[in-house]
């Protein structure tokens, strides 16, 4: 990637949840870091650039799915108003843990756990976090 410029989005992947990283197992979905890197480089890159903030992005794959993040249409005032309060020291505490909390309980039972139930942990949090992101999922087997 050439230096400078613009950056819209961030594409990674996180290893098979059972090989421990970093003392601690990857989760095969979205972590709350990797939801405030959304805002971060929003924050970073949308104001010097006028670009939409729906055009920012975090991509993630894993063994059988891509997963995406992007917010909804907004305008710069409702991203000030109501995302960069996320990474606010507290703020950001209390969403890590509300992320945390779904997702720390299917990783007790790493081996039973589908998918869908990261997915519908993953979307809990964000409902009580009351951070509106849109979500996507496609299969790596099948390109859908």
């Amino acid at each position: 990637m050439p230096a400078g410029g613009t950056v819209i989005g961030i594409n990674h992947t996180h290893p098979d949840k059972n090989i421990v990283t970093n003392g601690g197992r990857a989760l095969p979905i979205f972590s709350a870091a990797d939801l405030l890197g959304l805002i971060g480089l929003a924050d970073r890159f949308g104001n010097q650039n006028e670009i939409n903030y729906n055009d920012f992005f975090v991509a993630l794959t894993v063994n059988q799915y891509t997963y995406a993040v992007k917010f909804p249409n907004l305008t710069s005032t409702e991203f000030t108003n109501n995302y960069l309060p996320f990474l606010e020291t507290e703020n950001k505490t209390k969403f890590i843990q509300k992320i945390n909390y779904h997702l720390d309980k299917l990783m007790a039972d790493i081996n039973n756990v589908s998918a869908n139930q990261y997915e519908e942990a993953l979307l809990k949090g964000l409902a009580e976090s009351g951070l509106k992101i849109e979500v996507y999922k496609t299969n790596n087997n099948d390109g859908n």
